[in-house]
């Protein structure tokens, strides 16, 4: 779990907020949740 400002933009919770594998809950019904949840990654290649 990462916690801060999500308006410093060097602060961590940014940056990961940044990132593709981001979404919010029940984003597509206009929610507008303060929660962003991060996709896991399954079946990833090793190179």
């Amino acid at each position: 779990m990462v916690f801060g400002d999500i308006n410093d933009h060097d602060s961590e919770v940014y940056k990961e907020k940044k990132d593709k594998r981001m979404y919010h809950l029940l984003e597509a019904v206009g929610t507008q949740p303060n929660v962003f949840y991060q996709t896991k990654v399954r079946n990833s290649k090793k190179a």
